[in-house]
């Protein structure tokens, strides 16, 4: 009986062992999700630059970026160009100013080569370009000497030389087209000598592309030789167009 009780103990533990050990070796499987891999796709846009024609009467596309190559076209005023390169190796000088050759390409397909200085980015600038470039003289109506002339030299890269020709001596000088256009105003003397004051303006009218000239002076003097408060005893006003001289 103690032998049968002994046996059935040690079945019962061996039984239990068994059972312990293979549930041990049963793993739950782990589901593995796969890494997905996110792949943003970078487009650079080619940003394109453009320049426009600046001369009014045009100007040539060359083969080669110097102004002896061949010329393989002619660019009217505003021609759209699309730009592709500088030249670094070459360059012209232009009213003093040094200026770098420019690969192009025109609207119908031609390559070639235009001066910097013939060129610029802005279509509304070209216009107030060549309503200021040049030598101006009074109109008709003007009655004094004292304004012969004002020329205007177009430097490139958004400056004029302003050269007057005045009764009184003005030294040349130069000049933003920003300016300009921000106030309107190329040239301004006013003049004090004792009891005669006088001004000289040169403006520009952005609107319809039009240089204007106020001339004004005036003189004063006491009434009597105990007196001294001054009366204007002279005053002399007068405005003008100034009108473009055509070679």
């Amino acid at each position: 009986m103690k032998l049968k009780t002994v046996i059935f103990i040690t079945l019962c533990f061996f039984m239990i062992s068994c059972i312990k050990e293979k549930t041990a070796k049963i793993e739950t499987p782990v589901q593995t999700i796969p890494e997905v891999e996110e792949k943003t796709e970078i487009t650079k846009e080619i940003v394109k630059e453009y320049y426009y024609v600046r001369p009014q009467n045009g100007i040539e596309l060359k083969s080669e970026p110097n102004e002896n190559s061949e010329t393989l076209t002619t660019l009217q005023l505003n021609s759209k160009l699309e730009f592709i390169k500088i030249d670094f190796n070459s360059k012209s000088i232009i009213n003093g100013v040094e200026f770098r050759w420019y690969n192009v390409k025109t609207e119908s397909g031609i390559t070639g080569y235009v001066c910097a200085f013939s060129v610029e980015k802005d279509p509304e600038q070209i216009r107030h370009i060549n309503n200021l470039e040049g030598r101006f003289i009074p109109d008709d109506t003007y009655k004094r000497d004292t304004f012969k002339s004002i020329t205007l030299n177009y430097l490139g890269k958004g400056k004029f030389k302003i050269i007057p020709e005045l009764r009184f001596e003005i030294n040349e000088f130069e000049i933003d087209l920003e300016k300009i256009l921000s106030y309107g105003i190329l040239l301004a003397d006013y003049s004090g000598i004792g009891m005669r004051s006088g001004e000289m303006i040169v403006r520009y009218d952005k609107e319809n592309g039009q240089l204007n000239y106020t001339d004004e002076e005036s003189r004063y003097s006491f009434p009597d030789d105990e007196s001294e408060e001054l009366i204007l005893t002279y005053h002399y006003k007068e405005e003008s167009k100034l009108i473009k001289q055509i070679d």
